[in-house]
């Protein structure tokens, strides 16, 4: 098991992301979590049941705003394997 730090951001969390399948070249990846909480009595690993991008602003195309489009999607086969 190898466990990598990603850093604050989606921009360092993918880039580090991707440095590290190109290094280590995993079977699985798992990711503890893209989230932060507004109270600071939350701890350790939770369960997400909704988030809100604050930075995706897609209202012009009729979305409310902190919505990604296309997140509710099913796919019924893994991306990759």
């Amino acid at each position: 098991m190898i466990l990598v730090h990603m850093g604050i951001g989606k921009v360092n969390a993918t880039w580090q992301t991707v440095r590290a399948l190109e290094r280590y070249k995993p079977n699985l990846v798992i990711n503890f979590g893209t989230a932060g909480a507004v109270m600071s009595e939350i701890r350790g690993l939770v369960e997400v049941g909704a988030a809100c991008q604050r930075d995706m602003d897609v209202r012009a195309l009729g979305f409310a705003l902190g919505h990604t489009l296309f997140e509710a999607r099913q796919r019924p086969d893994p991306l990759c394997q």
